[in-house]
């Protein structure tokens, strides 16, 4: 899939804010809470770490997780890069997961829900995803094709 450049993600406290490095060098802005397993939250196309439901679900998580918080490109404190194409976002959550430690699961809100469900069918390495939004119940065939990609992906490796 994509390559990460690790000179890229810049060092990061707990709590206080991040920076990865997309594949196109779109600077991508994250927080990080609580330990344990690594959870992405996804957020919504409207929202950022500032507005909307993440930044009161992430303490809620952090007791049981590496909690990652981040602003989606074009948004917040994050770059607009050179494109808002669902690509570029992919190649975004490849950046985090790297910095996670090269596999997370993902939590995705509303838009964010498909994007979580496009990054795992594209193959980065999600070790669960949880979504939750009339935009999965509703959207496209491009987005049951993920979850069917992504079922089909969780059987064989039960196998």
């Amino acid at each position: 899939m994509s390559t990460v450049n690790s000179a890229m993600i810049s060092a990061q406290v707990p709590g206080l804010p991040g920076r990865v490095a997309s594949r196109d060098g779109t600077a991508i802005a994250y927080e990080r809470l609580g330990a344990g397993p690594p959870l992405i939250l996804v957020d919504g196309a409207l929202c950022s770490r500032a507005f909307g439901p993440m930044p009161k679900l992430a303490p809620l998580l952090a007791g049981h997780f590496t909690v990652y918080m981040y602003d989606r490109r074009g948004r917040g404190e994050s770059g607009d890069g050179s494109t808002l194409a669902k690509e570029g976002e992919i190649e975004d959550l490849a950046a985090l997961i790297h910095a996670a430690g090269g596999a997370a699961a993902l939590v995705g809100l509303s838009s964010g829900a498909a994007l979580a469900l496009e990054a795992a069918a594209a193959g980065l390495p999600v070790t669960s995803r949880h979504t939750s939004s009339p935009t999965v119940r509703f959207a496209a065939a491009s987005i049951f094709a993920a979850c069917r990609s992504c079922s089909r992906a969780a059987t064989e490796a039960a196998r």
